[in-house]
């Protein structure tokens, strides 16, 4: 009996997926959000919370947030609804982007546009000379 119940379990977990960057194409691990070699942030799949691959690049029809098209398409299928706007999405409305090049860049921008601030916003100055 004893030596049943000390038998160390064996579970391994199975290694995580590799895919590209999508700004250097270093291979990384599906889940990172930041690629370690170019060190940019990498956008993320609202289906999957994977990192976004350029060869599959789509998006809901309805909030226009990024998925890898398949991810998306796997989620509607079980229930037709936008993970990230809660609306009703029929799994057929998905397409893969037309330019995703464009629509990586266009994205890209924006996070950079409304990332973190520098510390410097207007008003901060003010607070400081009053202390």
């Amino acid at each position: 009996m004893e030596a049943i119940a000390r038998k160390p379990v064996k579970s391994e977990d199975e290694p995580e997926g590799l895919s590209p960057c999508p700004f250097c194409k270093f291979m990384i691990p599906d889940t990172r959000l930041e690629c370690p070699s170019c060190k940019n942030n990498i956008p993320f799949c609202i289906a999957s919370g994977k990192h976004m691959l350029i060869k599959e690049w789509s998006c809901c029809p309805s909030c226009r947030m990024p998925a890898n098209y398949s991810e998306l398409k796997r989620v509607l299928e079980s229930e037709p609804v936008c993970p990230m706007c809660e609306q009703n999405v029929s799994p057929m409305s998905i397409t893969l982007a037309s330019d995703p090049e464009g629509e990586f860049k266009a994205l890209t921008a924006l996070m950079k546009e409304s990332g973190p601030s520098d510390g410097n916003e207007e008003g901060e100055d003010e607070e400081e000379d009053d202390v």
